[in-house]
């Protein structure tokens, strides 16, 4: 059983709806790639956050705050499920964030740099930029290192200077689904095949005959750059398909350390398979 499956029993047994926390579920015509739960296998559950935007239209920390509010406000009961790392700890630090939308050309980048010259050079130059966030972020922490110089690059503002942070932890209780690794990566293989075999290359290609930019921070997420890549000749499909799957180990390793870092985390061992 995986995260959806799980995740539709518990919300059912427990009379929730759910809220996701994935920052690219929320576009629409994204289905494929972003392993969207499609509307006739939600056994009538109420889904929020997915299916709400245009791929052209902004969404970002702030807009899934500002939305995650809303429906906390009407004291629905919801199961968070997902997906985006940032978003959950902005949930349960109570972060406001500045408007500051995510630049996947500049993250990469630093990733590269951080595998060429290891992230204690990245830690240091946040010390340097912003001593508050160095202090706070651990050395190893790649995703916050990442995001903290992305904000300063951004804002021209120190990261530490533009969050503002009421924790609420109270007010959740985060469980972390865990299988060995060798696991995580072998249903990494399958789920590639099985978007491809579902029609990415057909979901991607539409999207850009619908005219969307391939440059929008969309398109940029795994799983479309490298299609539009192949679309565009730049490599084979084959070439396509294994960068996707290694990017997703890749991200998959980063999931696991970034979710360690949450003290107060459940983990749960899944059986295999």
């Amino acid at each position: 059983m995986g995260k959806t499956e799980l995740s539709l029993k518990w919300a059912k047994t427990h009379k929730l709806s759910i809220l996701s926390a994935d920052s690219m579920q929320v576009y629409r015509g994204m289905d494929i790639g972003t392993a969207k739960i499609p509307l006739a296998d939600r056994q009538g559950i109420q889904h929020h956050l997915i299916d709400i935007k245009n791929p052209d239209e902004p969404w970002s920390l702030s807009h899934f705050l500002e939305a995650a509010k809303l429906i906390f406000d009407t004291g629905e009961k919801v199961l968070i499920v997902g997906g985006t790392g940032l978003y959950i700890r902005a949930l349960l630090n109570g972060y406001l964030m500045p408007e500051c939308a995510p630049d996947p050309l500049f993250r990469e980048k630093l990733y590269d740099r951080a595998n060429r010259e290891g992230i204690l050079s990245l830690h240091q130059e946040l010390v340097n930029k912003d001593p508050e966030s160095g202090a706070s972020i651990k050395p190893l922490d790649a995703f916050r290192i990442i995001r903290a110089l992305e904000i300063i690059k951004q804002t021209g503002k120190k990261a530490s200077e533009t969050r503002q942070q009421n924790p609420d932890k109270d007010r959740f209780q985060l469980i972390v689904l865990n299988r060995p690794r060798n696991e995580i990566y072998q249903r990494i293989e399958t789920r590639v095949d099985t978007m491809i075999e579902k029609g990415l290359v057909e979901e991607v290609k539409t999207l850009l005959e619908a005219g969307y930019d391939p440059s929008l921070s969309s398109l940029q997420g795994l799983g479309y750059k490298e299609i539009i890549a192949y679309l565009k000749g730049v490599t084979t499909l084959s070439e396509a398909v294994d960068l996707i799957k290694k990017r997703s180990r890749h991200f998959a390793k980063r999931q696991l350390t970034w979710y360690r870092s949450f003290t107060d985390a459940v983990w749960i061992d899944l059986e295999p398979k």
